[in-house]
């Protein structure tokens, strides 16, 4: 298990070996220890309409299926759902472009 990312967040990275039924397993028991139990924080009516923008970002540079966020601000991403590849360069191309309209939480970047 690698640690987080070295920017102070929560996000893992892991190749394509990882057993993701393992993964689940294993984030359900430590839920505990994440900040927030493992729950997304709330986002206000701002930083919601900013996830809507970084949506829309994402569609208008090439991710066409990029899902609007639901209304606790969260996006699921699905692979299979919405056919895209989050390691793909178009996708990687528009998350770096895109990233601006991503609310910042605590401490931010």
């Amino acid at each position: 298990m690698p640690d987080p990312g070295g920017d102070g967040g929560s996000r893992f990275q892991f190749n394509g070996d990882v057993d993701r039924s393992k993964l689940q397993a294993a984030m359900e028991k430590c839920r505990e220890l994440m900040p927030n139990g493992g729950q997304p924080p709330q986002l206000d009516a701002q930083q919601l309409e900013q996830m809507r923008a970084m949506a829309k970002c994402m569609r208008e540079n090439g991710v066409a299926d990029f899902p609007d966020p639901a209304a606790d601000g969260r996006i699921q991403i699905d692979r299979d759902a919405f056919r895209f590849d989050m390691d793909d360069p178009t996708f990687q191309a528009a998350m770096e472009k895109c990233r601006q309209y991503a609310p910042q939480f605590g401490g931010g970047r």
